[in-house]
């Protein structure tokens, strides 16, 4: 998830593309620019990914290197899928939505079977569990989780075929968000030992709005980690080491780390203040967006964290944080901010099944190793390396 945004005022925005102040504001208005209130109500900033997008098409028109580069800043599709597809309605799943699979509350493993061998799987997978082994205990949770996966990988038989069953790699791998692997059940459903993993309660509210949490995470087409799945796959990489790839890309904050700085901005802020925390926000100048807000494939708002957020306040609707979480969303809206995305849609419901910003980031993890599982698979269906060419611009 993207989190890093750039902003300029309209003059810069105008010298970068070319173009005069109504054709800036003509390309915000059709929503190909995404705009931030500035330090002053009547200061707009827009932002820059969305400016050097454009001016890529545009002079892809003069060549190929040019549409090359395009391509790699969220441009136009570089490769076929049959995985997923992305609308205005959130991902579809081979054609399913994630959104109904969720509400319906088909369970995850499910969601894994359609993802990963086509079609939905098994409800139940057979016990997973872990070998007794010097488990690294200290660190953030990605770092932490990455260690763990590298020592657990170490003791594998090494598996060149993708075709290893996912139940081997995501059933066990649950276990590893724990401060005690050995702790958590090594069966029942992913969401329940997730939830015994994580601390958190065992009631029937949780383990329903974890799952739906799981399966709405599971998959986003070619994002960052996704990607680096694939370049793993092709060149023959065994399973362990190309989710290793994947997890390594997921763990950077403009991906699934993203989630530690929501947890900041919300951390830092009330029910009361939320509108002037915002403010504070814009005033600093931050040359972020701000955080859990905005994506650039949903121009109208990120459908997963919509009903991520419906979802914790149908968990806990008079929880404090759920509260809060709600009147920042408000707040920033009518500041014209763009609508909460996935990364606060979890903040909202990890804080509302009694967890924090940790468990938004394991929900995340895990939930997204399907789709990383799904495209390697898809991947090694290709002979071919994927192997993009760089453009020479030194001396």
């Amino acid at each position: 998830m993207e989190v890093w945004t750039h902003w300029v005022d309209a003059e810069r925005a105008c010298a970068l593309l070319g173009v005069k102040r109504r054709t800036l504001y003509s390309y915000v208005s059709q929503g190909k620019i995404r705009s931030a209130p500035g330090a002053e109500p009547s200061a707009k900033r827009y932002a820059v990914d969305d400016l050097m997008h454009l001016r890529d098409r545009a002079r892809a028109r003069s060549g190929h290197g040019p549409v090359a580069a395009a391509a790699l800043d969220w441009g136009e599709p570089v490769l076929s899928t049959a995985i997923c597809a992305i609308d205005e309605g959130g991902p579809r799943y081979r054609g399913s939505s994630a959104l109904e699979l969720a509400g319906a509350d088909v369970a995850f493993e499910a969601v894994v079977g359609l993802l990963v061998e086509g079609e939905l799987g098994a409800r139940v997978w057979e016990p997973g569990g872990l070998p007794a082994l010097a488990w690294p205990r200290e660190g953030e949770m990605l770092p932490r989780f990455l260690a763990r996966w590298a020592v657990w990988r170490a003791g594998q038989t090494r598996r060149r075929s993708l075709l290893l069953p996912p139940q081997e790699v995501i059933g066990p791998a649950v276990a590893l968000f724990a401060d005690d692997p050995a702790a958590v059940p090594a069966t029942g459903p992913v969401a329940e030992r997730l939830a015994v993993a994580l601390g958190l309660p065992g009631t029937a509210g949780v383990h329903r709005a974890l799952n739906r949490a799981l399966v709405l995470c599971a998959e986003h087409e070619l994002n960052a980690s996704t990607f680096a799945a694939r370049v793993a796959a092709s060149t023959a990489a065994e399973p362990f080491a190309v989710l290793l790839a994947a997890l390594s890309t997921h763990s950077g904050a403009r991906h699934g780390g993203a989630a530690r700085g929501v947890d900041a901005f919300l951390a830092a802020t009330t029910v009361e203040r939320a509108e002037l925390s915002i403010r504070a926000w814009a005033r600093r100048g931050e040359m972020s967006s701000l955080p859990g807000f905005g994506h650039r494939l949903y121009a109208a708002g990120d459908p997963r964290g919509a009903a991520l957020l419906q979802e914790a306040e149908r968990l806990a609707p008079a929880a404090e944080p759920v509260r809060r979480a709600f009147a920042v969303s408000a707040a920033a809206q009518a500041l014209g901010y763009e609508p909460p995305n996935l990364d606060f849609g979890l903040w909202a419901l990890a804080q509302a099944s009694g967890g924090d910003g940790v468990t938004a980031q394991a929900v995340f993890t895990l939930a997204r190793m399907a789709g990383w599982l799904a495209h390697a698979r898809e991947q090694a269906q290709d002979p071919r390396l994927l192997r993009p060419r760089a453009r020479y611009v030194g001396p």
